[in-house]
């Protein structure tokens, strides 16, 4: 199996080594199907999403090297990452030889390029940005093409003839990201025009991303099912969310869904007298209820301020008789409103240099988020209306910062307790706590804890040694005690 195809960290380009955007990763069987799955060095979950679950190279090599039971190594795309990770799949056969189509791509962009884990695939790397939101396409076989939110395995093996540094080929990305996706006449759909508040596609993308729909639309976009049985139940939870939003416009929906990671061939095969993406759009809209209504204020702020609003924010101008004759976006009233509503911390970074992060405590999953300043700037934008700008919003973060700024070293920090899926349990005694604010939590690990489990090993190996069996329970007493 060609998983277990041996890493060169001498190989990997020092420009990503030196980027703290490195995890571990496990090769894992989800909804059926084996991905990858990213890991932090004391074996918890990491998350594309979240910078404070990744590393740097110097710190997550010498785990996998000693440690065992992990996959391999991986470098996570960052939002404002200055590279970009193009993937093809499937390109080098039994033989060694390279699909010709790959061939050109690779002499194309001439810059770093590796073989996959697989064995069978490629892997660039470029500095640029991707000039679209589209990552993969049907029509060239297995082309991807990423530059945040992605997890992107490395393996060091050089391909023989590449440049062993990542090159500079921003136009050469946008001339090849022009060819191969289509443009916006070419995806054109005819379907029935529906009700959208927000025509804009890429107005409506980012307006979903701020609601609290955002993480689940984010999944669903990049490719991934969601944690769904199956793709094709994916492609209907993401028809789902897109019906609601563009008020159950077919061609608005099949456009946003041919720029998504979802779109494939299988969009366009004809199932009787409909396409499978026809037949996922009306499915969609006759389960369609409410749908989003620009300039419904509760609706907006909710849904893009992250559960909370923030009430009052601006000072009223009044006349000389007391009449209301305007207002102004107050950010002192806002931040004491964020403060207010939400728990928040700011940690500075590893350098005076280091940007502010701002946590937001998630109450659905009793960690706080590093999203704290996105979710804040939504909220503002939602309750100042017209008089939001981006100064005020700037000033009323800088005035949260100020008021919340924490030491980096107080999350996470309590050694005795274990974040688990339905609670916190307390290693001394064994109690079971319920998540809150004053934990500082911000991981968990994805497991269930059960105070009556039984390790069959352990009990073996404690019974085989022991002769008497009520030495057996003293023991385990005593480690329960330890802790």
């Amino acid at each position: 199996m060609a998983d277990s195809l041996t890493i060169n960290p001498d190989n990997i380009p020092e420009a990503l080594k030196a980027r703290k955007q490195w995890v571990l990763w496990k090769l894992e069987k989800r909804d059926g199907k084996r991905t990858k799955v990213p890991y932090q060095t004391n074996n918890f979950r990491a998350s594309t999403k979240s910078e404070s679950t990744w590393g740097h190279f110097s710190n997550v090599w010498p785990v996998y090297e000693t440690v065992g039971g992990y996959s391999g190594v991986g470098y996570v795309m960052a939002i404002k990452d200055p590279y970009t990770g193009i993937d093809l799949d499937h390109v080098i056969d039994e033989s060694g030889n390279i699909e010709p189509w790959a061939k050109k791509i690779v002499d194309r962009l001439n810059s770093y390029t590796e073989i996959s884990p697989s064995g069978k695939g490629l892997r660039i790397f470029i500095k640029a940005q991707k000039p679209g939101e589209r990552c993969r396409i049907s029509t060239l076989p297995d082309f991807e093409v990423y530059d945040k939110l992605r997890l992107l395995s490395l393996t060091g093996n050089h391909l023989p003839g590449a440049p062993t540094k990542i090159e500079d080929r921003r136009t050469e990305l946008e001339e090849l990201y022009g060819e191969i996706f289509p443009t916006e006449e070419k995806q054109e759909h005819e379907g029935r025009p529906g009700n959208s508040s927000i025509p804009d596609d890429n107005d409506l993308i980012e307006k979903i991303k701020a609601s609290k729909q955002g993480p689940d639309f984010e999944a669903l976009w990049t490719g991934s099912d969601g944690g769904h049985p199956s793709a094709s139940e994916g492609d209907l939870a993401f028809g789902n969310i897109l019906a609601f939003w563009t008020g159950c416009d077919e061609a608005q929906m099949d456009r946003i869904f041919r720029a998504s990671g979802r779109m494939r061939a299988k969009w366009d095969e004809k199932h009787g007298a409909q396409t499978y993406g026809e037949m996922t759009i009306q499915k969609a809209i006759s389960g369609c209820g409410d749908v989003y209504e620009r300039g419904n204020d509760k609706q907006e702020t909710e849904d893009a301020a992250g559960c909370f609003t923030f009430g009052e924010t601006t000072i009223k101008k009044t006349n000389k008789n007391g009449e209301v004759t305007g207002g102004k976006f107050s950010p002192a009233k806002a931040a004491k409103a964020a403060l207010e509503k939400l728990s928040i911390l700011t940690t500075r970074g590893a350098r005076p240099k280091d940007p502010l992060t701002t946590w937001a405590y998630d109450a659905d999953t009793g960690l706080f988020r590093e999203d704290g300043e996105f979710r804040i700037k939504a909220a503002i934008n939602r309750a100042a209306g017209d008089l939001f700008t981006l100064n005020a919003a700037r000033e009323t973060i800088a005035k949260i910062q100020y008021e919340s700024i924490t030491d980096r070293d107080e999350l996470d920090c309590e050694p005795y307790l274990l974040p688990v899926e339905n609670g916190v349990v307390d290693l001394r005694t064994g109690a079971v706590l319920g998540y809150s604010p004053d934990l500082k939590l911000t991981s968990k690990c994805p497991i269930k804890y059960d105070p009556n489990a039984k390790c069959p090993t352990i009990l073996k190996f404690l019974s085989e040694s022991l002769a008497d069996p009520r030495d057996v329970l003293t023991v385990i007493d005593m480690f329960c005690v330890m802790g």
